[in-house]
Order: structure tokens, then C-alpha cells, then sequence
């Protein structure tokens, strides 16, 4: 679904939408407009709610955490290959300004530039790699309670949040969020955002199984 605006201006009102409906007004998807504060505030009544039991998600976070030191151990090798084709490409940069002799400048300095631009990209996933390492480094334990204690923390500080802040929290934790335009039925899987014990954006464990409730 896509969010929409209907009513007069200055008192247009926000409405979800199936997203297909806007670009095949013809097509016989269901074109029901659904209030926004009506289904946003279920999803946050219950977002705060699994927040607060986040004691029960502690074998997840104890689990995924051993999932990502395993692979952390396992990308050992791609992390040495890595830095080896930095090298390589650090050496090229070299040979490269130290022979710039002034003549056919542009394609000289536009060839110091493309290889400026591959070691620096290897500097970035290098140094990448070595901070999810850095952020899972531990006993999976210690680093869960820590993990769970700090989501209790934001089940209570999230009610007084600015909206923007408390947008970027529901984008983070909300996995996904299926609704049902008959019965009003919201059903809402909770995921542990990548910033909750890793910098791996490729990992997003679920929080709890799927929970339902109604706008």
C-alpha cells in the first residue's frame, strides 16, 4: 500500500491505498482508502507493546547474534582477500602518480582519479567489515540482555518521541504490516533492525512471531 492525500486543501486528510490502484485506476484491486492515524496508531499501539516484552525475544537476539559471529568467522578469508586487492590497487595508484610527468594530462589525472576511487571504496567495505566484527564481538549472551534492555528503554522513551523519530523507529522495527479491508484485521511481523547488535544490513531477525490487532 501507498500513502495518499484526499479532501480540499488546507484540510486534506492522509489515506493508505493499494499502490497498483493509483497507476491501473481500472483494475479491479480493492480502491478502499484507509485512514492513516487509524491504522498508524495500531501499528504503534502494538509496536510499544511487543517493545516492552522484549525480555521474550532474548533466545532470538542470543540466536541471531551466533548466526552473525559464525559468518563473521567464516568471512575471515574475504576480508584478507579484500585487503589484498587493496594493496594491489594502492600499488597501481602509485606507479600512476609517479609517472604523471604533466604530459596527456586529462587521461593521466582521470586514471588517478578512477584508482583514487577503487582503494577508497576498499578502505570503506575494509573498514565496514571490521566494525560489524567489532559490534558482535562477545559472549551472545552479555550482548543480548544488552540488546534488550536498550529495546525496553525505547518501549518507554518511544511515546514522548518527535513524529520524525518515531516514524524512523516503525520503519526500523515494522517488518511487514498486511491488512484486511473487511475485517479491519492488521496483521504485523516485528523484526531487530541491523543496529540492534550488528552493522549488517542484510540481517534482520524477526522480533516476534506474527501479531495481530485492528485499526
Amino acid at each position: 500500500m501507498t500513502g495518499t492525500l484526499s479532501g480540499p486543501k488546507p484540510y486534506q486528510t492522509r489515506y493508505y491505498i493499494v499502490a497498483e490502484v493509483l497507476s491501473e485506476p481500472s483494475s479491479e484491486l480493492p480502491s478502499k482508502l484507509i485512514r492513516a492515524d487509524a491504522i498508524e496508531a495500531a501499528v504503534v499501539e502494538k509496536l510499544v507493546e511487543t517493545l516492552r516484552l522484549a525480555d521474550t525475544a532474548q533466545r532470538r537476539v542470543v540466536e541471531a547474534l551466533q548466526k552473525e559471529q559464525k559468518q563473521a568467522t567464516a568471512s575471515d578469508e574475504g576480508l584478507k582477500a579484500l585487503r589484498l586487492q587493496r594493496e594491489a590497487a594502492n600499488q597501481k595508484l602509485d606507479r600512476a602518480i609517479d609517472l604523471f610527468d604533466g604530459t596527456n594530462t586529462t587521461v593521466a589525472r582521470e586514471k588517478i582519479r578512477e584508482l583514487t576511487a577503487i582503494v577508497e571504496a576498499f578502505d570503506e567495505e575494509i573498514a565496514r567489515k571490521q566494525q560489524h566484527e567489532t559490534r558482535i564481538a562477545g559472549a551472545p549472551e552479555e550482548l543480548a540482555s544488552r540488546t534488550v534492555a536498550g529495546i525496553k528503554r525505547l518501549a518507554v522513551q518511544f511515546p514522548s518521541l518527535p513524529p520524525v523519530l518515531m516514524r524512523r523507529v516503525v520503519r526500523a522495527f515494522v517488518k511487514s504490516a498486511v491488512a484486511d479491508l473487511d475485517t479491519k484485521d492488521v496483521k504485523l511481523v516485528f523484526r531487530l533492525p541491523d543496529w540492534a547488535f550488528s552493522r549488517n544490513r542484510d540481517a534482520a531477525y524477526d522480533l516476534c512471531e506474527m501479531v495481530t490487532t485492528q485499526w
